[in-house]
């Protein structure tokens, strides 16, 4: 409130101290978590060896040849030994729901929603949240409607029961925030529905920020799950500046003053909506960049996954414009009133940028029904998220965020203007410098304001393209 005296929250994340000589963080992770008895034979690990110059976890002295020696025995020095525990969740087979977290990508690995089991492959989430007892209970049609749009999960918001449970093969996030910190009532929910089908993962608090929780309930929670069902991933969102899942909302919004509280909105004290934010897209690529640098200095950069959950809610408290609104790309059905509404360019672009960072996940507020657009998710963009021998690299040319995957045959290219800026980007500038021939190199998969030629890319204020590329080697 604008009279409350301010007093400073604490809990800030600390940065690890700095070095001024390499380090070694070295690191293990199961290839997959978890592991059943039928993949004993095929078990593997991932050995990380990132050369640092902070003391993030598990780092240590490393002594490095110098540039100028040769790669020779003579040449190596004496030998250095380093060593790192991990986790290996070894299960027995079972015939029921399993969900499999590859480390090596962070993408899930799923059996077919509808139970008529089969092999396990790779899934990448596109779905949406839904109040379920003011909405979806009255119009259980509209699952049917999301499986033939082409997206693959559901978030009912609760209370709801088991009536979304099966229909149409959707997997179901399984959302406890209203009693997870009721262990009695979390140990019930988990022997209701941890066999069903469709289940891809339990949610355990969401947006528990601030000190009104307590700090370790949803850590409880979380060990709980895993001692009754290791079959499955365990979730939380969070509002603030920590991780895995994050929905910071900042289009639209006043990231200085709080229309609800009537205060100003500084780093100790005021609420505008979204947590450190200045009220642009470049808000998503910092938040989910912070997520995925605090995992890296914690040692959980190859065991916790980040995904996005852009924004796409209507006006509101705090938001005070549509956030998609801007340019019509496609229409999308608010989940709350089931009205179709426009999706302008700042909806994608915020999904699209978050897949640039790293993130593997992606549920939003709204049902968008892009013709054939959840389509280039599937059949384009997760080939390349979801292989573990593909490269990956990361760029940012006047005001343009670019996401590069090479998979040794072609290129994915993703970009988004995070500007409102008319701006050009050479092709060398995200990575494709050997193209020679943009007609025959370059394929468009999707575009909007925004367009190439001959030597590189054109974006208006918020462009954003999908591309494949195969330039000449």
């Amino acid at each position: 409130m604008a009279n409350q005296t301010v007093v400073p929250p604490g809990g800030q994340f600390q940065l690890p101290a700095s070095s001024s000589e390499p380090l070694v963080a070295f690191r293990c992770a199961p290839a997959f978590r978890p592991y059943l008895e039928e993949d004993g034979k095929n078990a593997a690990f991932v050995i990380d060896t990132p050369i640092v110059y902070q003391y993030i976890q598990g780092a240590a002295p490393i002594s490095l040849p110098s540039s100028n020696s040769y790669s020779s025995s003579s040449s190596l020095g004496k030998l250095e030994y380093f060593s790192a525990n991990s986790t290996l969740l070894y299960l027995p087979d079972t015939t029921g729901s399993v969900v499999k977290t590859d480390l090596r990508t962070g993408a899930l690995w799923t059996r077919p929603a509808d139970g008529s089991g089969g092999d396990f492959t790779p899934f990448i989430p596109q779905g949406f949240y839904v109040s379920f007892d003011t909405y979806l209970a009255k119009n259980l049609s509209l699952i049917d409607q999301l499986k033939a749009d082409g997206f693959n999960t559901i978030h009912p918001i609760p209370p709801y029961d088991n009536a979304t449970n099966r229909r149409a093969g959707l997997y179901l996030i399984f959302d406890m925030r209203s009693n997870y910190q009721n262990l009695t009532a979390v140990a019930q929910q988990v022997q209701a529905y941890s066999s069903l089908p469709n289940l891809l993962l339990w949610e355990t608090a969401h947006e528990p920020d601030g000190n009104s929780d307590p700090f370790t309930a949803a850590r409880d929670t979380y060990d709980l799950i895993y001692q009754m069902d290791g079959y499955h991933p365990v979730s939380i969102v969070l509002n603030c500046e920590i991780s895995c899942s994050e929905d910071a909302y900042p289009i639209g919004i006043n990231a200085t003053y709080s229309p609800v509280w009537h205060t100003e909105c500084t780093p100790d004290f005021g609420h505008c909506g979204c947590d450190n934010c200045k009220g642009f897209l470049w808000d998503i690529r910092s938040r989910i960049q912070t997520y995925k640098n605090r995992l890296e200095i914690l040692g959980y950069d190859r065991t916790k996954t980040v995904w996005t959950t852009p924004q796409a809610v209507g006006s509101g408290a705090y938001v005070t414009s549509h956030p998609c609104k801007q340019r019509v790309l496609i229409l999308v059905r608010d989940a709350g009133t089931g009205q179709l509404l426009p999706l302008g360019y700042n909806g994608l672009a915020m999904g699209l940028t978050s897949l640039n960072h790293g993130a593997t996940g992606n549920t939003t507020t709204i049902e968008g029904t892009a013709p054939g657009f959840t389509g280039v998710v599937t059949s384009v963009i997760q080939p390349f998220l979801v292989d573990p021998t593909a490269t990956f690299q990361g760029f940012e040319y006047g005001g343009v965020d670019a996401g590069l995957w090479y998979n040794s045959t072609a290129y994915l290219l993703i970009v988004t203007n995070l500007e409102g800026n008319e701006v050009y980007v050479p092709w060398g500038a995200v990575g494709l410098g050997a193209i020679t021939n943009s007609t025959t190199q370059v394929q468009r998969i999707f575009s909007v304001s925004q367009n190439t030629n001959a030597t590189g890319l054109n974006f208006r204020p918020g462009g954003v393209g999908i591309y494949t590329a195969t330039p000449p080697k």
